[in-house]
Formats: C-alpha cells, structure tokens, sequence
C-alpha cells in the first residue's frame, strides 16, 4: 500500500511539474502579440480577451475528452482534461502577470506563484477571474512577496504535491 501511495504522489508530482512548467519567452511574445493585435486596448481588454480564449481552449478539451463512452477510456480521459484545464488556467495567469508586470519571472518561484490565483479562479469561475483583474490593476507583485515569504511558497507547493 505505501508503494502505491508513494507512486501515486510522484504522478502527482510530475503533473504538477507539468502544470507549472510553461515556456515563458513564449508567454511574453503572446502578450506582445495581443497588444499588436489589439492596438489601444487597456490592460483589463487585453486580459479578458485572454481569459476568454483560455475559456474556449479548456472547452474545446472538455468536449474532446467528454467523448469517450467506454469507463476505462473515460477516467483518465477526465484526469486528463482536468490537468488541461489548470494548464490553459495557469497559461493565462502568466500572460496577465507579464501583461500587468513584464518583470514577472525574474524570481525562480514565480511559477508557482501563478497557482494561487488559479485555484482561486476554479473556485468561483468568473467573480474570481474578475477580481483577478482588478487586483492586478492596484496590488503589486512585491506587496503579495510582503505577505508571502517564500517558506510560505515552498509550503504551499509542498501542499499543492500531497
């Protein structure tokens, strides 16, 4: 028992690590890319515009692992779309970080950093993303690093990981 239990928290691992690992000189030449698609967009625009193709993304993955009809197909058809879903989330967060702070990934934990709000979104969906957005607009990077030392962030991974 304590075998499975040992390689259970290792996919969860490597799952996580697979949520978080994302390819930041891409997220940032999405967000310029954005900006030169939508010229004279504000910063909120360009971020719900983000969101909404987040939204349509993790549909469109929603509908392609809802089809399978056999119950061995369909669990790990439904892991799977579940860890989609936080990856196009965790997507997202990054573009609206480096939309609202281009710096956003100097710091090794920033990816991490991206998971607090996306559980919060999952939460309450749109009223989260909404917030998510205004607090961008007024509470800085360095006022949430005041609040969260980074043994609080290696606490929150390590119990992101159980």
């Amino acid at each position: 028992m304590k075998d499975r239990s040992k390689t259970d928290e290792t996919a969860l691992t490597k799952t996580l690590q697979w949520v978080v690992d994302i390819d930041v000189p891409a997220i940032q030449a999405s967000v310029d890319a954005l900006r030169r698609e939508m010229k004279g967009a504000s910063r909120e625009q360009l971020a719900h515009k983000i969101f909404s193709r987040a939204q349509l993304k993790a549909a469109a993955s929603g509908f392609a692992t809802g089809l399978p009809s056999n119950f061995w197909t369909m669990v790990p058809a439904a892991i799977w779309d579940v860890a989609i879903t936080v990856k196009l989330e965790v997507i997202a967060t990054a573009k609206v970080a480096v939309l609202y702070d281009p710096d956003f990934f100097t710091d090794e934990e920033a990816t991490w950093e991206l998971l607090i709000p996306v559980f919060g979104i999952n939460v309450a969906s749109q009223l989260a993303q909404n917030a998510a957005i205004k607090a961008a607009q007024g509470v800085t990077r360095e006022v949430i690093k005041k609040y969260l030392s980074k043994e609080t962030l290696k606490q929150f991974q390590k119990v992101m990981l159980k």
